[in-house]
């Protein structure tokens, strides 16, 4: 009995201490609720006139406004470059030069043809005198011996051309001869190794070797199945190509050798095929082997003469055309000027014309114009700066050969640096050309340039998929410390609206797509609706609808 009372009073205990958390927590909950039905747990602000800009962020790059790349006009190799990589340049000035090579003396020659025509057409003016028939005269004799000896010289070209070309000739076929005779040695030789070391028949050493051998003998000798002969027969082969060098004399006419010529490399070749195929074997000899490779080795000096004395013919014949083409060409240039000292006695013993004083003013006209082309072709090999600027890459190196049009020098405004931003798609319709900025470098922190809007790109950018909008600002004034490429942090100021009602941003939600504020209306705040405006960078938004000043609206609660 008594251990039922101690658990009785066990659980009254118990029962006691829930009882009272409960009461504990329903008098809690009842002051909270109280107190947020309470003015005093929401904290307040005035709506309040005031001043309200709507500004749009961006970053950018400081850049030149004006960047100008730099090409040649025309292909050549760099001969000076008189400005560097910051160095400053002016309007006009030149960067860089070509090597002028040729173009000078063009421009020299052209220059003394238009004067030469000046001085014609004055003469003409002027009209004939005795003295200049006869210095007619002289000219026309002068020009007249000149062809003589041109015709000589050309006349003496030829003689030699055919005696230097018949020489070549003479030592290419006492080559070939040379190089037959040690062919058919070199033959003989290796049918005595084929009867010592190969002449069973059927091993594949013998049938390589005999075929090599009747291929070599059917090209020198054009007698076929030969490829086990003894060195008896072999020995008394006089006929073929063989015969045909032997017999031909070194001054017979290109006509005849040329085909001799041409067989002989082919027949030293398989000579030299068949030579190949001797296999040199344990058992041979020592003497055999040296035998076989001494004659390897001379079927291989044998072609290399052979080759050199086919292109020697080849090269006289080259060296040959371009004598006699040369004094073709003085020839011509003689006969030439005789016809033009003839003509320009003619005209000046018949006395001068006004066809001919027009013809005159055409050549003068002419010579001008080539002139004038010269000198723009020679201007074009100056590299020169259209702006006053400051070289921001040169890439021209004396020396270097450069194509024309290949940009090589960039120059970059000195003054009149300006800022390129990107804006994104949603914030784009916000920007107009003149609007004020704030600009902030990296470069100087703290410090703050004034800007403003000076173009805006009609046209998007896609850069990852994301469209942008460039946009560039003008600094307001220059500044020395500003460079190009420096990073800028932009502050555009879009609209700005004067005295209007303005709250925390925070104090406006949406609810239903309606911006409302909540406001205290007897004991419990309530939402009311309210158009806005324009947001600020500030913080706060500008009401235009729905509130007075003063009216104190909920930006929080109280904690």
């Amino acid at each position: 009995m008594a251990s039922f009372f101690r658990k009785l009073s066990f659980f009254r205990k118990v029962v006691t201490i829930l009882l009272i958390v409960a009461f504990v927590n329903a008098v809690f909950i009842w002051r909270y609720n109280r107190q947020k039905n309470s003015a005093d747990a929401y904290e307040f602000v005035q709506v309040r006139y005031g001043d309200i800009t709507e500004e749009v962020l961006a970053t950018g790059k400081v850049k030149a406004a004006e960047n100008i790349s730099l090409a040649f006009e025309r292909t050549g190799k760099i001969a000076r470059v008189w400005r560097g990589v910051g160095e400053t340049v002016r309007a006009g000035e030149i960067v860089a030069e070509l090597e002028s090579g040729t173009l000078a003396a063009s421009v020299l020659q052209a220059r003394a043809n238009f004067e030469t025509e000046q001085a014609n057409l004055a003469e003409l003016e002027a009209g004939t005198r005795p003295e200049d028939i006869a210095a007619s005269e002289v000219k026309l004799a002068n020009a007249e011996r000149t062809l003589r000896d041109a015709q000589k010289f050309l006349a003496d070209a030829r003689i030699k051309a055919d005696n230097d070309l018949a020489e070549v000739y003479s030592e290419a076929v006492t080559a070939a001869q040379a190089a037959m005779q040690t062919a058919k040695s070199a033959i003989i030789s290796i049918t005595n190794l084929q009867s010592s070391y190969f002449g069973d028949g059927i091993s594949e050493n013998d049938i390589r070797l005999a075929d090599a051998k009747a291929a070599a003998i059917q090209e020198l000798f054009g007698v076929s199945g030969a490829g086990h002969w003894n060195t008896g027969p072999i020995s008394a082969l006089q006929g073929g190509l063989y015969g045909a060098i032997a017999s031909t004399s070194s001054s017979a006419a290109p006509d005849v050798l040329d085909p001799l010529l041409a067989r002989v490399l082919p027949a030293l070749q398989r000579t030299k095929q068949a030579v190949d195929a001797v296999v040199v074997i344990d058992k041979m000899s020592s003497a055999d082997k040296t035998t076989a490779s001494t004659e390897r080795a001379n079927m291989s000096d044998e072609i290399t003469a052979m080759t050199g004395k086919m292109q020697a013919i080849t090269a006289q014949r080259s060296t040959n055309i371009a004598n006699i083409n040369a004094e073709k060409s003085d020839l011509t240039s003689a006969e030439n000027a005789v016809a033009s000292a003839r003509s320009d006695l003619d005209t000046k013993k018949a006395g001068t014309i006004p066809q001919q004083i027009d013809a005159a003013r055409a050549r003068v006209k002419a010579a001008q114009a080539t002139l004038v082309f010269h000198e723009a072709e020679i201007a074009q090999i100056a590299l020169i700066s259209p702006i006053d600027g400051i070289i921001s890459r040169q890439d021209a190196k004396p020396g270097e050969i450069v194509s024309a049009n290949s940009m090589v020098t960039f120059v970059i405004s000195r003054s009149n640096l300006e800022i390129e931003a990107k804006i994104p798609e949603a914030n784009i319709a916000k920007i107009a050309a003149g609007q004020s900025a704030t600009v902030r470098l990296d470069a100087y922190p703290g410090e703050s340039f004034g800007a403003a809007v000076a173009f805006v790109e009609p046209a998007e950018t896609v850069t990852d998929g994301i469209t942008i909008y460039k946009v560039t600002l003008s600094f307001s004034k220059d500044d020395a410390r500003l460079r190009s490429g420096m990073t800028a942090d932009i502050r555009i100021a879009t609209r700005t609206h004067s005295h209007v009602l303005v709250v925390p941003q925070r104090a406006v939600v949406t609810r239903d797509h309606e911006a409302v504020v909540r406001i205290f209306v007897g004991a419990a705040p309530v939402e009311k609706p309210v158009q806005t405006g324009i947001s600020g960078i500030d913080g706060n938004i500008e009401i235009s609808a729905g509130l007075t000043e003063n009216d104190s609206v909920i930006v929080g609660e109280k904690e």
